[in-house]
């Protein structure tokens, strides 16, 4: 069984996979998306090789700004990695009241 930071290091690495592939067919280049997040080029670099931890916030932000919705953005997650090693290793839940105010923030944002 493999340890939950490892796991979790995959789960960063195949974000940061999907971002950089989005991205890449929306021909945005990297320092235009880390401007969109408010965060340096380098670090939007990280993020995509999955040597950097996102925020749910920045995450969010980061699915609007590349025009798709979040069942697209993790539905292209989902073909590149077994779901059922990481249910069976990781029983770590997910904050539903964290999610809930990241996407009404989110929300408020975007009508600004």
């Amino acid at each position: 069984m493999r340890e939950k930071n490892e796991i979790i290091a995959e789960r960063c690495r195949l974000v940061g996979s999907r971002i950089k592939q989005l991205r890449m067919q929306k021909r945005i280049s990297q320092s235009d998306l880390a401007k969109a997040i408010k965060v340096s080029q380098p670090h939007l670099s990280n993020i995509e090789r999955g040597e950097t931890h996102v925020t749910l916030y920045n995450l969010l932000i980061l699915i609007d700004k590349l025009g798709v919705s979040m069942s697209e953005f993790f539905s292209g997650i989902e073909k590149d990695y077994n779901k059922d090693n990481v249910k069976k290793s990781c029983n770590d839940p997910i904050d539903i009241d964290d999610l809930i105010k990241a996407i009404e923030i989110l929300k408020t944002k975007n009508r600004a």
